[in-house]
Parts: C-alpha cells; sequence; structure tokens
C-alpha cells in the first residue's frame, strides 16, 4: 500500500473549515439562547404586569360598583370625583399606564394583554378613568406628560371590546383585534 503524505497547507486548510464550522455552529447556539431567554424575558414581563394588575382588582370592582351606582340613581360622574374615588381611580390608572409602557414599548405580548386586559380597560376608561384622565392632565394640573401612556394605551386598545369573540359571534380573535371592525 503507497503511502500518502498530507502536506501543510492541506492541513491548515481543513482546520480553518473546521474552525469556522465550529463557529458558526456556535454563533447559531448563541442566536437560538438569545431568543428563547428574550422569550422568557417577556412571560416574566408579563407575569410582573399580571401581578400589579390583579394589585388592584378589588379597587377595579369598587369603580365599577360606583360607576354602577351613579347609573343606577340616573346621574352622571362629576369631576372632581369625591376623594376616595379619586384614590382608587389613581391606583388603576398608574397601573394601566405601566401596562400602557410595556405595551407600547413591545415588552409584553399584544394579544395576551387585549386577551385579558384590553376590554375591562376600555370599559372602565369610557366610564371614569378617561375623566378622570382629561381633568388632571390639564396645564394647571399634572400636565399633558402625566399618564400620557395611559392615553396612548386606550388609543390603540379602543377597537377590541367590539372585536370580542363574544361579541362578533366568530370562533377566535381576529388577526388583528386592535383594528376598527368593518361589519
Amino acid at each position: 500500500m503507497p503511502s500518502q503524505t498530507i502536506d501543510a497547507n492541506t492541513i491548515l486548510a481543513v482546520m480553518s473549515v473546521l474552525s469556522t464550522c465550529i463557529a458558526l455552529a456556535a454563533l447559531a447556539v448563541i442566536a437560538i439562547q438569545a431568543i428563547v431567554q428574550a422569550r422568557i424575558d417577556k412571560n416574566q414581563i408579563f407575569n410582573s404586569a399580571v401581578d400589579r394588575l390583579e394589585s388592584v382588582r378589588t379597587d377595579r370592582r369598587e369603580l365599577r360598583s360606583y360607576v354602577k351606582n351613579v347609573n343606577d340613581q340616573k346621574q352622571q360622574i362629576s369631576y372632581p370625583l369625591p376623594p376616595d374615588i379619586e384614590k382608587v381611580v389613581d391606583r388603576v390608572c398608574r397601573e394601566f399606564d405601566f401596562l400602557g409602557l410595556l405595551d407600547r414599548t413591545n415588552r409584553v405580548d399584544h394579544h395576551l394583554v387585549d386577551m385579558f386586559y384590553s376590554v375591562p380597560f376600555v370599559k372602565l376608561y369610557e366610564e371614569i378613568l378617561g375623566g378622570y384622565v382629561n381633568q388632571i392632565r390639564q396645564e394647571n394640573k399634572r400636565g399633558p406628560t402625566h399618564l400620557w401612556e395611559l392615553v396612548q394605551f386606550y388609543e390603540r386598545v379602543k377597537y377590541v371590546p367590539t372585536n370580542h369573540p363574544a361579541v362578533t359571534g366568530e370562533m377566535d380573535w381576529p388577526q388583528n383585534p386592535r383594528t376598527k371592525r368593518v361589519a
């Protein structure tokens, strides 16, 4: 059997190709890990937002009860609100303001936000939160930057309730429930 010799240049070329393949494989693994970590981070942030919003669940219930009582008396909500109600409204606004920031910066999944929080938020905003926000954002009060994320969040999700499957009769949510529904 004849002996074959491999010269140094061939060995270097093979080693170069192998090291390139190893480097590309390592980059692929790093990229996959980054994608997985980003998903984990997004889920953790959503869970944190849920915890914050659930901490004001009784406040939201109190506001719905207040609105119902005002409506049952055939009255309209007037501003400024009673001090005890104003404190509750402010706490709820702050949590939805925070959710609005997370939503705008894509730190939470929009679809989950819409399925769990957009519908009750829009209802509360239109019944009581919006009037409070308009009042306190005046220049002679806290100013237009206060609760800005909350106002922007409302503008993004105001059509979600009309796109809810229970309203539309569809089996599932539309691709983008934040767009105005066309009948």
